[in-house]
Parts: structure tokens; C-alpha cells; sequence
């Protein structure tokens, strides 16, 4: 056999025929000895692969983060809360009014109502009970307003304002509060401005109550022909007469002097 037919590639011998006995073992030796010569790399502690190296320093590199920021984030967690309360989970206070009970948490009406704030975090018996009692509240108007603690929505109509509002003062919930002013206002009209005046003035609505007062001498021939000018106090109409005379004599005097001038 030529050994010349075989060759090297690579640190490997390769031959299509066997090799002799004495050439086997002069490889073996030498790929022994080889391996005498490599030096076992000893891995010391806190030691990493590249790959790893690099991945470390990415995470370690000064100045470089990012800020995430989920925008329904609250919204999703408050609908869950809702749903919780609404199968009675976790729930730590049942509130009592009428014969109604309305279940909720005491750290979600805490954060939305001042009133309810008060109530759970300061000294008062309230604060270490599971049931209380309201008064001088309407049942449906308070499980409308606890609804809105954990949805932020409400719907303002002319069948429950007169009840919504009163109740959304005595919680100190501004935001509903307002929406009712602003529904009352809205309806302004000459036949029942003086109620909505009387109202706001009852419940200190000063916005409204200015607003409801202007309209109501804007507007003074049409509104001393309504209903609710004809059940006003003696005082009041009286009052309201004279300022009828004052309203004429304006209006007369308007008209004279375009015809003047």
C-alpha cells in the first residue's frame, strides 16, 4: 500500500484503505500527546460566556431605559373592582340606607368621596365597622353614586337630578354635583326657573343660583304669568311686582326713546 495515498486535512487522518498497525499507533500517540499539551481552562466564579458578557453589560449601561405607561390601566382595574363588588368579593363595608344595602370597598369610595374619607380613615366608629347607616340620603341616588366611584359614569336626567344633586353635595362629589348644575341650567325655561332658583339656593349652587336669577328678570313678564309665580311667598310677590313695574317702565321708556331718536 503507498501511504502516500493517504493525507492530512485538518489535523485528521483520512485513507479509502486500512492502514497499517504501526502507522495506527504512531496516531494514537500523537493525538495523545496533543492533548497532553491542551491546558483545562479552570472556570472561576462569577465568570461568563460572551454571549452572556454582553447581555450584562446591555442591561448595566448607564442612561439607557425606557418608560412604559399603560393607558388602561386604571380603567381595566377599576372595571374588575366593579365587577368584584358587584359579586360581593373582598367587599369591607355595606352600606345602609332605607332598605336598601349596597356593598362596595372602603379604600375605592375613600378615594373618590371626601365624605367617605372622613368617615373610614379618621378616629370614628365608622372606621372599625363592616355596616353603616346613611340618613337624609335617597337609596337609589347613593347606589348610583357608588356605582360612579368605580365607573366614573352617570347618567343626568329629569328623574333624578332633584335626588342626585343633594346626594352628590352630602358626599362632597364635586364632579357630579357639577353635572347636575349644569343639566338644571340647561333646562332654564320661564315656567320653572323659579323653582330651579329656589333649588340652587337650598343646596348653595351659587353659579346656578346667579344664573337662574338672571334668567328670571330677563325674562320677568313671562315667568309673573307662570304657575310658580302665583305660589311664590306674599313677600316675594310683592317684590317681584315691583320689579315687574320697574321692567315696564324700562321697557317703555326703551320705546320712547328709539322713537326719539
Amino acid at each position: 500500500m503507498d501511504w502516500r495515498s493517504c493525507y492530512i486535512q485538518t489535523g485528521v487522518f483520512v485513507s479509502t484503505e486500512p492502514l497499517p498497525s504501526a502507522f495506527m499507533n504512531l496516531l494514537w500517540w500523537s493525538s495523545a500527546e496533543r492533548l497532553q499539551r491542551v491546558k483545562p481552562v479552570k472556570e472561576k466564579s462569577g465568570d461568563q460566556s460572551p454571549a452572556m458578557e454582553g447581555a450584562v453589560q446591555l442591561l448595566t449601561r448607564e442612561g439607557h431605559s425606557i418608560s412604559h405607561n399603560s393607558k388602561r390601566h386604571y380603567h381595566d382595574a377599576f372595571v374588575c373592582m366593579n365587577r368584584m363588588r358587584q359579586r360581593g368579593l373582598l367587599c369591607d363595608i355595606v352600606l345602609h340606607v332605607g332598605t336598601k344595602e349596597i356593598k362596595g370597598h372602603k379604600v375605592v369610595l375613600a378615594s373618590c368621596s371626601p365624605y367617605f374619607h372622613a368617615m373610614f380613615t379618621n378616629e370614628m366608629s365608622e372606621s372599625r365597622q363592616t355596616h353603616v347607616t346613611l340618613h337624609d340620603i335617597d337609596p337609589q341616588a347613593l347606589e348610583q353614586l357608588v356605582q360612579y366611584a368605580y365607573t366614573a359614569e352617570i347618567v343626568v336626567g329629569e328623574g333624578n337630578v332633584q335626588t342626585l344633586l343633594p346626594a352628590a353635595s352630602l358626599l362632597q362629589l364635586n364632579g357630579v354635583r357639577d353635572a347636575c348644575c349644569k343639566f338644571l341650567l340647561s333646562q332654564l325655561d320661564p315656567s320653572n326657573c323659579l323653582g330651579i332658583r329656589s333649588f340652587a339656593d337650598t343646596h348653595s349652587c351659587s353659579d346656578l343660583l346667579k344664573s337662574a336669577h338672571k334668567y328670571v328678570l330677563q325674562h320677568f313678564v313671562e315667568v309673573s304669568k307662570t304657575e310658580e309665580f302665583m305660589l311664590l311667598p306674599l313677600k316675594q310677590v310683592i317684590l317681584s311686582r315691583f320689579i315687574l313695574v320697574i321692567c315696564n317702565a324700562v321697557i317703555e321708556c326703551s320705546a320712547i326713546l328709539r322713537k326719539m331718536f
